[in-house]
């Protein structure tokens, strides 16, 4: 960063277009103009927050009446407030008159709700430059609208954020992370450059907005009992004949006895399968563009060969979302995976086994560490091909699955002898 001593506003009206962004150091300690490439220059503060996290606050843009004192009072507020210990980055805690709004913000803002910030503002400058822009609209739609979408932007306060956050956890637990993170997302836009005159916002209602559903949870390996639980859960689930979470569960049922990523499993369409073979040639997220051929356990083999519709194309997807099963692959996981988790509790509690909450990374980290475990010194002869190694590690890891579904089995026989199960 370079380093402008005595900067004056006859210095900075002056200063040319620089060919990329430059910083220059200001006074007091913190103050920073930044000169972009298209000539707007922007007062910015830079330092730690009294708890020692590294901050930025943006100021204001250079103008006739926003010159060097008055970033310079702003930027000297910020210290001030630091040596109290108390964090001041908004005009209001500067002692700064509130920005003055357009006449247009100042007609719109006694009915600018949520809604209407998304329709017209966030949703065309943010995302639809998104890869999954309709992923992203969807779960507006669906997560956020019904419950705050009418609701003024200034009376959102935490609560009321959380509150819509809890709603989505209770019916769809994944979804709710990324509710939370789209709120933090349109919150901290709505405060930012131009979009924060219009909003009349001074506080970030979602900023300490957090994840639900195991956002600090370890991740974790399901043992033979929990995991015996699961799979007969997804089994069961599996042999429906429809609906999403039938789908869902087949899709999980493949990534167990593969241990296949998610991607791998949904992403794939019959025409990866050479099933007259038992073979899977794993395309997607191929490495050095290296396709990965798997050898399936003949169980699988079997199973796959069931699902195969008579006639079924090779561009069709395995899993599909809907009925065109050639473009829509699966996709409404959230959902599929609570009702899957409300299923295994189900089936956990009257057996006497604790299923904790579990994801599919945690499904398929168990698959991973144990096939680990199989593949270690003593166990298969290293200087086998992988291949060889793939197909005889997983038939060994099907042995395994094969003892824990029959645990599972076991205890519910037991227990309904002892007339606890029905």
């Amino acid at each position: 960063m370079a380093v402008q001593s005595g900067l004056s506003d006859a210095v900075i009206s002056s200063m040319k277009a620089p060919p990329k962004v430059i910083h220059l150091k200001g006074e007091p300690k913190g103050l920073v103009l930044e000169v972009r490439p298209n000539g707007v220059k922007v007062w910015l503060w830079r330092g730690r927050r009294p708890d020692g996290v590294a901050a930025k606050v943006t100021l204001g843009t250079y103008s006739a009446t926003f010159g060097v004192a008055e970033a310079n009072s702003r930027a000297q507020a910020i210290n001030d407030g630091k040596k109290r210990c108390v964090w001041l980055p908004h005009e209001e805690a500067l002692g700064v008159q509130t920005i003055a709004m357009d006449a247009r913000a100042n007609a719109t803002l006694s009915n600018q709700t949520l809604d209407a910030f998304w329709t017209e503002y966030y949703k065309p400058r943010f995302v639809e430059k998104l890869k999954g822009k309709a992923e992203t609209a969807r779960l507006y739609e669906r997560r956020i609208r019904p419950y705050i979408g009418d609701r003024l932007l200034l009376d959102l306060d935490h609560e009321a954020l959380a509150a819509t956050v809890a709603k989505c956890a209770r019916t769809a637990p994944v979804s709710a992370n990324r509710v939370a993170g789209l709120l933090r997302a349109i919150f901290k836009r709505a405060l930012t450059g131009d979009l924060r005159s219009l909003t009349g916002l001074r506080d970030n209602a979602a900023a300490s907005l957090l994840k639900p559903t195991g956002a600090n949870e370890r991740e974790r390996i399901l043992d033979r009992d929990e995991l015996g639980v699961v799979l007969a859960t997804i089994e069961a689930r599996a042999a429906k004949t429809a609906g999403a979470t039938a789908i869902y569960a087949r899709g999980l049922k493949l990534m167990v006895a593969t241990g296949c990523h998610r991607e791998e499993a949904f992403a794939a369409t019959w025409g990866h399968f050479d099933l007259e073979a038992g073979e899977w040639l794993q395309t997607h997220g191929a490495k050095a563009g290296h396709a990965n051929r798997l050898v399936l356990p003949p169980e699988t083999v079997v199973w796959l060969k069931g699902l195969k519709a008579t006639g079924a194309k090779v561009e069709e997807f395995v899993f599909p979302a809907g009925p065109d099963k050639s473009e829509t692959k699966f996709f409404s996981f959230s959902k599929a995976h609570a009702d899957l988790i409300w299923d295994a509790n189900k089936r956990a509690g009257p057996i006497g086994v604790s299923v904790a909450r579990w994801s599919r990374h945690d499904l398929r980290r168990t698959v991973v560490t144990k096939l680990r475990d199989i593949l270690s010194p003593g166990g298969l002869d290293p200087e086998v091909s992988d291949a060889v190694v793939s197909a005889e590690a997983l038939l060994i890891w099907r042995d395994y699955l094969a003892d824990a579904l029959a645990a599972y089995e076991v205890r519910v026989n037991e227990k309904r002898a002892a007339g606890s199960v029905g």
